[in-house]
């Protein structure tokens, strides 16, 4: 096991992990663990280069936190956490680890986290973080092992041999291969599996706002968008243009937010070309055409025909940093159009700019898919309801009392 490398944690932890016992959920000290945490990682300097470390540093400030508990407390019966997790988390999403890590923990579990091999640098900041607030909670210590390691069957058998719970963050790929490792009879499990997401815009009542709003908006956007690259599960791929208004603005307003801020690496281009290339096979089918804003590799547009039914195939195609499928209906009515799309469990977060109430014929029709309406900006937002699981009820035990 030489080849597991510790950023939090001892191997000791592994070897003691029968006896780590179980913390009451929210309980006080890990609660204010994470207040700790959260002022150590906002008086950060290199951590405000991050806005996805400040988010997380937020949500898990003990004012949140409390409003967390007061909703998870709502019965007589006796809640206890698990025991040990093990998370595997993506490779694509830097500070994801973290809020897996929140949402365990904070139900009273010890934590084996096997974090990407890439060298994140969020990654690091928040370890590094951890790594000093534990200084003053040493009695913690045990329930905090965050690792790294190469894809080694022995090892993901180890740490799934020792697991009340395992949550794989990843690819399809990804879970088929962990799940070669078997886990006890009574271990639970949590797969995130990959999801796509889309955007719903009212583009009259945009047209109608201020320059200002207008900006805020396309800020909101952007945060859930490029931020994350496009990687993100909740991230959308598609947007619906609701109303007759054109989306010139919409577009150019992006496109100057994102030639300003976004680091757009050569190997950006190289992917969308290839992307552009890959879907051009399948374009008829779709009636689609690919605009490129101002010219530019920055933002992809693929126009689709309205009258075509859209379903979970369109979404193989997985771009990402900046490429959008597009449709455009004439009123609410005809998001009715995208039943075949939302009625599938791979649907994750529908966020809108708008009014929600957009929504109700869809919802209606109680399909496999939405587990997410939020506003334009919050996609990004976690909580504790996640991907349609109740994490707290998974990662506790309940003690029933009469």
């Amino acid at each position: 096991m030489k080849s597991i490398k510790f950023l939090v944690g001892e191997y000791e932890n592994v070897d003691n992990y029968r006896k780590i016992k179980p913390l009451n959920p929210f309980d006080d000290i890990v609660i204010e663990f994470f207040n700790s945490l959260s002022k150590s990682l906002i008086s950060n300097a290199i951590a405000k280069k991050y806005p996805d470390i400040i988010t997380f540093a937020f949500f898990i400030r003990k004012s949140n936190v409390l409003l967390l508990k007061k909703r998870f407390f709502n019965e007589s019966s006796i809640k206890i956490g698990l025991g040990n997790v093990f998370h595997i988390a993506p490779s694509n999403v830097p500070v994801n680890f973290a809020y897996s890590f929140f949402a365990s923990f904070i139900c009273g579990n010890a934590n084996f986290i096997k974090v990407s091999n890439k060298e994140f640098e969020q990654v690091s900041i928040i370890c590094d973080s951890i790594k000093e607030v534990l200084n003053d909670y040493s009695n913690l210590k045990s329930y905090i092992s965050i690792f790294r390691y190469d894809n080694e069957k022995d090892i993901n058998d180890l740490f799934s041999s020792i697991c009340d719970m395992r949550i794989i963050w990843g690819g399809n790929d990804t879970i088929n291969t962990i799940r070669e490792s078997k886990i006890r009879e009574r271990t639970r499990e949590i797969t995130f599996s990959d999801r796509y997401s889309f955007s719903v815009i009212d583009i009259n009542y945009y047209n109608s706002l201020d320059s200002k709003y207008k900006n805020e908006l396309i800020n909101k956007f952007y945060n859930d968008t490029y931020l994350s690259d496009q990687n993100a599960c909740s991230s959308p791929r598609l947007i619906c243009f609701i109303g007759n208004d054109k989306v010139d603005d919409f577009y150019n307003r992006l496109y100057e937010l994102v030639d300003r801020k976004f680091d757009f690496k050569d190997i950006f281009a190289s992917n969308k070309y290839v992307f552009a290339t890959s879907f051009a096979v399948g374009i008829n089918k779709y009636n689609s055409k690919l605009i490129r804003v101002n010219n530019s590799n920055k933002i992809y547009r693929i126009l689709l025909d309205n009258s075509v039914v859209l379903n979970d195939k369109l979404i193989e195609y997985k771009g990402n940093c900046g490429i959008f499928f597009e449709v455009h209906y004439n009123n609410f009515n005809e998001l009715i159009k995208l039943s075949e799309l939302c009625n599938n469990n791979s649907l994750q977060t529908i966020s809108y700019f708008g009014s929600n109430n957009m929504f109700d014929v869809l919802v209606s029709l109680k399909m496999k898919g939405i587990d997410r309406i939020v506003p334009i900006g919050k996609t990004m937002d976690f909580d504790l309801i996640w991907d349609g699981y109740d994490l707290p009820a998974l990662l506790t035990r309940t003690i029933m009392v009469e």
